[in-house]
């Protein structure tokens, strides 16, 4: 009845936890807004303050469970990026094709391998030059609480144009 708005905030995760993420969407709430998207670049540079674990790896795991189980109560989607490990890295330099089909299932995200345990969803996007033309590669990973499509229609590549996007193409013939 009211539409949507949208807020964006710039802020010094350095000064900022994870706490007051959850205290930023409580705030909205009683201010009458339903919260339907939370997306935050990059969760990882938040401070891991208050969570449990015995080394990072095991705290990084943490934070992405308390925000899960944070939003899944809300029914609010939830997106945040996360860095491939320099084990996925090596991949790249030792010259992988079809890079993004190597990482599900694998645990090569940054900080901790066991990221992917935690996630309701997993999309791997790289920026692939063949022949000296650049493509973008997308590959879902695990799709938890959805219906996962057929295997055919998890990995796509998309050419990007002379300006450097990808062209438009809902409702129109598939360009991947």
């Amino acid at each position: 009845a009211t539409g949507f708005s949208i807020k964006i905030l710039k802020v010094d995760p350095m000064a900022w936890t994870l706490n007051d993420l959850f205290n930023k969407i409580i705030e909205y709430e009683s201010q009458g807004y339903e919260v339907q998207l939370c997306m935050v670049d990059y969760l990882a540079k938040l401070p891991t303050t208050g969570c449990t674990g015995n080394n990072g790896s095991e705290e990084y795991r943490n934070m992405l469970e308390r925000a899960r189980q944070f939003f899944l109560k809300r029914k609010t989607l939830f997106i945040t990026p996360w860095q491939i490990s320099p084990d996925a890295k090596t991949l790249i330099r030792e010259g992988a094709t079809d890079f993004v089909k190597q990482l599900p299932g694998r645990g090569y995200t940054s900080g901790s391998k066991q990221i992917d345990q935690v996630l309701d969803a997993e999309v791997y996007i790289h920026k692939e030059i063949y022949k000296g033309v650049s493509y973008l590669a997308v590959q879902a990973g695990k799709l938890r609480r959805i219906v996962k499509p057929s295997d055919d229609k998890t990995y796509r590549v998309y050419e990007f144009v002379k300006r450097g996007c990808i062209p438009w193409d809902v409702e129109k013939p598939n360009s991947a």
